[in-house]
C-alpha cells in the first residue's frame, strides 16, 4: 500500500478533521452531528496514514518526489 497523499493534502485534511472533531461536539446530537464525526474521522484517519482508498479506486495520487518518504517497515 504505497501512500498517495501529499504534504500538503495531509495538513489540510488534518485541519479541516480537526474543525469537524470540534464542531460534531459543539452541535446537538442528531443524524448531522453523527455524520460530521464520521467525515471527521476518516479525514483525520486518512491524513495519519496518508493513504485514502477514494484516490485508490480514482487512480489519482497528490504526493510528490518533494514530500516527506514514508519510514520503512520494520
Amino acid at each position: 500500500m504505497n501512500q498517495n497523499i501529499g504534504d500538503a493534502d495531509r495538513a489540510g485534511r488534518m485541519l479541516l478533521g480537526s474543525s469537524l472533531s470540534i464542531a460534531y461536539f459543539a452541535i446537538p446530537r442528531s443524524v448531522v452531528s453523527d455524520v460530521v464525526g464520521v467525515i471527521a474521522v476518516v479525514l483525520l484517519l486518512t491524513s495519519l496514514v496518508g493513504w485514502s482508498p477514494l484516490y485508490f479506486v480514482l487512480r489519482r495520487s497528490t504526493r510528490s518526489d518533494k514530500d516527506a518518504k514514508p519510514l520503512p517497515p520494520p
